[in-house]
């Protein structure tokens, strides 16, 4: 029979999630990344990735910089990449 082990969600955890991905806090804690998504579910925190794409987001694609972007919808820049690439759309130039 395995031992389960309460995780101490420290207030400074608590406070990285939706700030940086659960793969790197799942690192930081050592446990694996299901545990830290299941956390942040719980707790009503929206991924770092998350984004609701409207049709006005999605218009920006390509517009700007991808940075530039991720910073207005506050999300990563991943994921503004993620979806701009599997709109095929092309990286901004200037």
């Amino acid at each position: 029979m395995s031992k389960k082990y309460k995780i101490a969600w420290t207030d400074e955890i608590i406070a990285l999630m939706g700030v940086i991905p659960d793969t790197e806090i799942a690192k930081m804690i050592g446990y694996n990344r299901n545990t830290v998504m299941r956390k942040r579910n719980s707790l009503g925190i929206k991924s770092p990735y998350w984004v609701g794409w409207t049709k006005e987001n999605e218009s920006k694609l390509g517009m700007m910089l991808d940075k530039y972007l991720a910073d207005q919808l506050q999300c990563t820049i991943p994921t503004v990449q993620r979806k701009r690439k599997k709109m095929n759309i092309s990286p901004f130039k200037r």
